[in-house]
């Protein structure tokens, strides 16, 4: 049987019958065996009443293993069959295919059947068929029921005696002399051990230099086969023997027989010519002779004949020959009995040694499973001495963790302003680097306007004036464009006042920069409402202004890349780069020219705000007041409180402070 108890599967048994690819879908594994050599002929025979789809091998054998539910099912039965390698291949097809129509197509099963050659370490003869059957009946939606009667040995044994008779037909049929014989050699009365099937496992031990116990077993049950057939035949060969002596000693004593007859015969004649026929014999030794007669003429003057005697001696030796030929039949039965007994004797003994060596690999097995559960136990108590050793280890290193960190929290109770700075040591070093990087970029960029600040300010005094958010958006462009407008105005005058080149050179790198940066931002801003207005990502108005703010590249007419043109962006680095090496220049310039008992100062020099940040303050300040005074009157004409208004208006000045701080 095919069960899963065992670990097997219906789609993979059927997969390397038949040497082709199957998926288990109950597993979710492939089984590929089309490299499987030596698949003579392969088909599916099934009664009248069955599905299309069980025909398929793939569908009919996943069907199986979905409708059994059990892990230990019994999903199929598979069946060997030996084939009659005196017939050929179509009509051992022929043979195997008449038996299952009979014997299980015709009870409802569906069977695989799949004919193999002979292997390459095999005999040439053994070409055998695979039989995969079903356990279900077949019905016409699908399958039925399980047939338990189907797993009686009483089927088994008609199954193979209906096998014994197909192949025997069709071997009388073909013309040839052997017959097989379904039943045990016991039952046929052959006084041999039968061998048992090694199966491929045993085989690929059995190639890699290791001893399978079947085909040891199978060894042994050949070497006392043999053993026995060679008794049996000295056996025969002495029961031979002992009917020919029986024989010549029956021709013997019937030659001794007739020979005492003649020599009998021939006694009684020559008596009759010198005594009187009704005389009888007289006993041996000298005769009395008469007063008046002297010596028989007859005689001749000599002594009369004796009595012949040789058909006694002749029979005593016939008896003496056949007790001797009688003593040596039974000394070589003795002697064959004997050999017999001790090969029997042997044999038990072989038994009796098998059956030790067995138990002592049964007490070794056990034994073993004893010293592997006291190894198991032991790395068990292994891992637990390792698992409270790690545990102690992290108990200890989290005391002294502790005790450190008790340490460390009365050296910082004693002096607070060392310990920190101690701990702090890099992060101090650090802070006071970025902080002088600073201060000194500060210091050499001036008083460079952040586009950014400017646009948020102006955003945050236009943007929640009105409800429109469009509007509000618009109201803070322009501020921000006012303020810009003001503020390079205002630089343009520096620049016509100042005398000093270097100062003029400054003022006029600080323009480009703050230009620059503020059609940056505004670009930036013009894309993304670009793409919000027309609702695609990257429209052209957005790649437009994206490459003019970030750069782009140079392409020839064949599309290759030549170059690249900077945008905003770089042109204010460059900028910003050549405006503080012009900084540093001038503060050089300044550290000669100051005099020479000016204190020290222990940071860079960081000029005050000008008159120009001032004035747009003031602006802005201006702006402010005539965009409330606009905003009481709309209130007022809305109808709306005061008291409420007021609060509003202090918490928006607090954030325009706040704005203008940052």
């Amino acid at each position: 049987m095919v069960s899963r108890k065992k670990g097997q599967s219906a789609v993979a048994s059927a997969a390397y019958r038949a040497g082709e690819r199957i998926k288990d879908e109950h597993r979710g594994k492939w089984f590929d065996y089309r490299t499987h050599p030596g698949i003579l002929h392969t088909e599916i025979l099934a009664p009248a009443n069955t599905p299309d789809w069980m025909l398929d091998r793939s569908e009919l054998w996943n069907a199986v293993e979905k409708i059994e539910k059990r892990k230990d099912s019994q999903v199929a039965r598979s069946i060997d069959v030996g084939l009659m390698s005196e017939l050929s291949l179509d009509q051992n097809v022929e043979l195997i295919r008449g038996f299952i129509q009979e014997q299980f197509v015709k009870n409802g099963m569906i069977a695989d059947l799949a004919i193999h050659a002979p292997g390459p370490d095999s005999d040439e003869r053994n070409i055998h068929a695979h039989i995969l059957l079903t356990t279900r009946s077949v019905t016409d939606s699908g399958f039925g029921k399980k047939n338990r009667d189907w797993d009686d040995h009483d089927e088994l044994r008609e199954w193979r005696k209906a096998w014994a008779d197909h192949a025997n037909r069709a071997l009388e049929r073909e013309g040839f002399e052997a017959r097989i014989d379904h039943r045990t050699l016991e039952e046929q009365g052959i006084d041999r051990e039968a061998t048992t099937h090694i199966g491929p496992s045993g085989k690929a031990m059995e190639k890699t230099g290791r001893n399978s116990d079947r085909a040891q077993k199978n060894r042994d049950i050949k070497n006392a086969n043999d053993n026995i057939a060679e008794l049996q035949e000295e056996l025969a060969e002495s029961e031979k023997r002992l009917a020919e002596l029986k024989r010549q000693l029956a021709a013997e004593l019937t030659e001794q027989i007739e020979k005492t007859g003649q020599g009998a015969d021939a006694s009684g004649e020559g008596a009759g010519q010198h005594q009187a026929p009704a005389q009888p014999l007289q006993p041996q030794g000298p005769q009395p002779y008469s007063e008046n007669s002297g010596p028989s003429a007859s005689a001749g003057g000599k002594a009369p004949s004796m009595p012949d005697d040789l058909s006694e001696q002749e029979k005593l030796a016939a008896e003496q020959e056949a007790d001797r030929v009688k003593k040596a039949i039974d000394q070589e039965a003795d002697r064959v009995k004997k050999a017999i007994d001790d090969e029997l004797a042997r044999q038990e003994q072989a038994r009796r040694d098998q059956d030790r060596v067995q138990n002592e690999l049964i007490a070794a097995d056990r034994r073993l499973k004893e010293l592997g559960e006291l190894w198991r136990q032991a790395q068990e108590f292994r891992e637990r001495l390792i698992q409270q050793a790690q545990e102690l280890e992290k108990a200890l290193l989290t005391f002294q963790q502790q005790q450190a960190q008790r340490q460390q929290d009365a050296q910082r109770q004693q002096n607070p302003v060392e310990t920190y700075i101690s701990e702090h040591k890099d992060a101090v070093e650090q802070r006071r680097q970025d902080r002088q990087y600073e201060q000194d970029r500060r210091y050499l960029e001036g008083d460079i306007r952040n586009p950014h600040s400017r646009y948020a300010q102006a955003l945050h005094n236009n943007y929640e004036q009105t409800g429109d958010p469009y509007q509000g958006l618009a109201k803070s462009a322009i501020a921000e464009h006012a303020a810009f407008q003001h503020e390079q105005d205002t630089l343009r005058s520096e620049i016509a006042k100042t005398s000093d080149l270097k100062l003029r050179e400054a003022l006029e790198i600080r323009a480009k920069i703050e230009c620059y940066e503020y059609l940056m931002i505004t670009g930036d801003r013009i894309a993304v409402q670009s793409e919000i207005i027309t609702g695609r990502m990257n429209s052209d108005e957005a790649k437009r202004m994206r490459g003019l703010v970030h750069g782009q590249d140079i392409l020839d007419e064949h599309g290759v890349k030549i170059g690249f043109k900077d945008g905003y962006k770089q042109m204010a680095q460059k900028l910003r780069e050549q405006y503080r090496d012009l900084q540093a220049e001038r503060a050089a310039q300044q550290k000669q020219q100051a005099p020479t008992a000016a204190p020290k100062q222990d940071r860079p020099y960081r000029p005050r705000r000008r008159q120009a940040a001032r004035e747009i303050d003031e602006l802005i300040k201006q702006q402010n007041k005539i965009q409330e005074a606009k905003d009481r009157e709309a209130e007022k004409e809305k109808g709306k409180d005061p008291e409420r208004e007021k609060q509003q208006q202090a918490e928006r000045e607090l954030q325009r402070k706040r704005d203008r701080e940052r």
